[in-house]
């Protein structure tokens, strides 16, 4: 891999958060924002999925819908996350007339998930404050939500699923999973006990503002966003915080070794250890945590436990009645699945191998398949979505390619600024860029998504 490197002493201006007050009083003014894709009113002055401000939004025109057709099918959605939500929403834009009832295993409305990583406060506040919709929304759109409900089964030559809490058989004619995906815990001793948890719910959010109140140390297994998105609120609140990673490095997926050396050294200047490439003997203590022990007998005394290590799709109702699954739930472009009428779409879903588990893909694949299922014929295309990390200090942001194929050549342009101490480093392939990962600067995020998709040229950036 060929590299350039830069050092340059420049003043950075970042770009005034222009905060809109109040929506239009006829449509709202809609943005898109780049790093996580979801589409929301300006008026609300920050995305309500991960945070970020409106100079990190472009705007975008609402939906246009062609295709409309009114009958008298009933649609049944099994999940009450985004994908679900939007799956609704797609289909009441285009049958006005079908049933639609959304099969919820949450306890509340559909939220704003991601949200829950990264302001860990979060579950102090209303829960109003994190909905997707209001209840009236749904009452507006003549969509019925049953919270707390989950499918033990599915019969699809009868078209019936049955409730898991009742037992109740409910009918369909045009059926889409978007179950989603829980939380893995890897299988090391102890990892039932009181204080070990994962954030996947708004429950586990309160479980860890309750133990934030008296707590001096914790422990992060796992060295991905989420995992260190909630180290860094624990660091927030005045905790002792150390992150444990079986992986050779943090964030490994979407960074490169030296982006992640250079977040590992500002976390160290922190107070936070980061362990990598350890392995997790068990958690210790009586019934409730009290340390971590690896694998070399070292031991992290603690007060309770954060587990991100991934999420595993929630298939077992589709695969028991014979939907081809893999890693998910396997669809086409489309979001069909292997059986007629049935649709997939969001965490449980796979396409062309892929189930990336991301918000954005989530909230499109859920409105792909609520088209299709209405009756639409739209294809569902992989996007380019930024990878955005704010806390300790500083901010990452990754997208596309840091350089991760095997057998390919890269340029590499690498450029550091000593006065704020941020970095840059893009990755060419035949002159196009192909990724990038920027540490402390937020304010070029909008321009490089760009570069990345567009696969700018080294020339139009240097």
């Amino acid at each position: 891999m060929d590299e350039c490197n830069y050092v340059r002493n420049v003043e950075v201006k970042v770009p005034e958060l222009r905060v809109l007050r109040e929506p239009n009083p006829r449509k709202p003014k809609l943005v898109k924002c780049l790093l996580c894709g979801e589409i929301f009113d300006a008026s609300l002055g920050i995305c309500p999925v991960c945070g970020v401000g409106l100079d990190q939004c472009v705007p975008v025109e609402e939906e246009e819908i062609s295709y409309q057709k009114d009958t008298n099918l009933r649609y049944v959605i099994l999940g009450g996350g985004v994908a679900g939500v939007s799956a609704a929403e797609a289909i009441r834009k285009r049958d006005q007339t079908g049933s639609i009832l959304i099969l919820s295993a949450e306890d509340y409305l559909p939220l704003h998930r991601p949200m829950l990583t990264k302001n860990l406060d979060i579950a102090d506040a209303s829960a109003e404050e994190l909905y997707i919709h209001p209840q009236e929304w749904y009452e507006e759109h003549d969509i019925q939500l049953r919270l707390g409900e989950t499918v033990e089964s599915l019969n699809p030559e009868r078209r019936v699923v049955r409730t898991a809490n009742t037992g109740e058989e409910i009918g369909y004619d045009r059926l889409v999973f978007a179950t989603g995906a829980e939380c893995f815990i890897p299988p090391f001793d102890g990892w039932q006990k009181e204080g070990v948890v994962t954030i996947r719910h708004l429950s586990d959010s309160k479980k860890i503002q309750g133990w934030m109140k008296t707590a001096q140390n914790a422990v992060v297994i796992g060295g991905g966003v989420l995992g260190l998105e909630a180290a860094s609120e624990l660091l927030r609140n005045g905790i002792h915080v150390t992150v444990l990673e079986a992986a050779p490095q943090i964030i490994g997926r979407q960074a490169d070794a030296d982006s992640a050396a250079v977040l590992r050294k500002k976390m160290a200047d922190l107070g936070v250890a980061c362990l990598e490439g350890v392995q997790i003997e068990g958690v210790e203590g009586e019934a409730h945590a009290s340390a971590v022990k690896l694998k070399t007998g070292e031991v992290f005394p603690t007060d309770f436990v954060i587990v991100s290590c991934g999420n595993r799709a929630n298939v077992k109702a589709a695969q028991e009645a014979g939907i081809q699954v893999k890693r998910a739930i396997v669809v086409n472009h489309f979001m069909e699945t292997s059986l007629p009428d049935i649709y997939a779409c969001g965490d449980c879903a796979e396409c062309d191998g892929v189930n990336f588990q991301l918000w954005a893909e989530a909230s499109e694949q859920g409105r792909i398949a609520g088209a299709n299922a209405a009756g639409e014929r739209i294809g569902y295309q992989a996007q380019v979505f930024g990878l955005n990390l704010e806390g300790f200090g500083t901010t990452l942001f990754a997208i596309g390619d840091p350089g991760k194929q095997s057998g390919v050549s890269y340029q590499l342009v690498k450029t550091t600024d000593e006065v704020d101490h941020s970095q840059e480093q893009y990755w060419f392939q035949g002159n196009a860029l192909q990724g990038a990962v920027l540490i402390g600067r937020p304010d070029k995020t909008m321009d490089v998504t760009k570069a990345v998709i567009e696969h700018a040229r080294h020339e139009e950036l240097f």
